[in-house]
């Protein structure tokens, strides 16, 4: 990874023609080789683009769940039937049989929702949120999935949203409480809850990709970068990874999408891998239209192309 390192050349190109916030300098400095944390893509969970997060992240809008929710979409549609609650928990149990406890699963609520949360099941607001007690776990999954407890923007819009977001209506939700179901049962060594704090900072959107196909050995190597820096006060962006979200999660999304319907649902095996990936694509660009207006149609958008020389 020193080697990458060394032969990292960020160049920042912006995209579009909205107003500046924070400087064009300052944003470069903050994407800088020296703040680069090199880590394998396929090693690590991916976080939001919420630029509330503090440390490097790969980012992709909602992070780990998104990606797996954007894939039993799409195994949906090849299959041609809506999930049951049942059998996305199932699924998810099944995604995470294929990660480490060391990747573990990402998602993110935030320090506004969480107390919001913790009052309607009649627990304090300082409450420890990923430990609710055994007599209000079964409360607390009536709620967890209402807008209101919901800290991310992403994800909260895809499910307020979900045909707009080319989703099923319940889809979103039942991964929710996929989710929490299991982080409530003691079983959550490969889950990641993070909580989030503070208001939003954003002043901009970075969107980092390739600017050239790296070497084989170093394909599943990429940049972390934090979304959060001060400039005359608190100042974050929203930080995407769209150039190295196939290699980090989207291809084994895909892979395992294509396993699940050959093992789960007849008729559907002639769906290939590469088809998935690109049918994950078109919906990731269907979400990210909807999402990036919603959050940061003001903002102005940069594209930070990695190159290794």
């Amino acid at each position: 990874m020193q080697s990458l390192l060394h032969a990292y050349n960020p160049l920042l190109h912006k995209v579009n023609d909205k107003t500046d916030v924070v400087s064009e300098e300052a944003l470069s400095q903050h994407v800088g080789a020296d703040k680069a944390q090199w880590a394998d893509a396929t090693k690590s969970y991916w976080s939001c683009i919420d630029g509330r997060e503090t440390e490097p992240v790969f980012g992709t809008p909602g992070g780990d769940y998104s990606e797996l929710l954007m894939g039993l979409a799409v195994l949906e549609k090849n299959a041609g039937i809506t999930l049951t609650e049942e059998q996305v928990n199932d699924l998810f149990s099944s995604w995470l049989d294929t990660i480490s406890a060391e990747r573990k699963f990402y998602m993110h609520t935030d320090d506004h929702c969480v107390p919001h949360l913790l009052e309607a099941v009649g627990l304090p607001k300082d409450s420890d949120v990923r430990q609710i007690p055994a007599d209000k776990v079964d409360a607390a999954l009536e709620v967890v999935d209402q807008p209101q407890n919901i800290g991310c923007g992403h994800i909260k819009f895809a499910l307020i949203h979900a045909s707009d977001y080319g989703l099923s209506a319940d889809l979103p939700k039942f991964l929710i409480r996929a989710f929490y179901k299991r982080l409530w049962s003691g079983d959550a060594e490969k889950l990641h809850l993070a909580v989030v704090k503070g208001p939003h900072e954003e002043k901009a959107v970075v969107m980092v990709k390739e600017a050239q196909t790296p070497a084989s050995e170093s394909a599943a190597f990429a940049p972390k970068l934090s979304p959060t820096f001060t400039e005359s006060g608190a100042v974050s962006v929203f930080m995407a990874h769209p150039g190295f979200v196939h290699s980090g999660i989207r291809r084994p999304v895909a892979s395992f999408v294509v396993k699940q319907l050959e093992e789960r649902f007849a008729g559907a095996s002639d769906v290939n891998e590469s088809a998935v990936v690109a049918q994950l694509d078109e919906l990731a660009n269907v979400q990210l239209g909807q999402t990036v207006p919603r959050l940061a149609g003001h903002m102005p958008i940069y594209e930070l192309s990695v190159k290794l020389n």
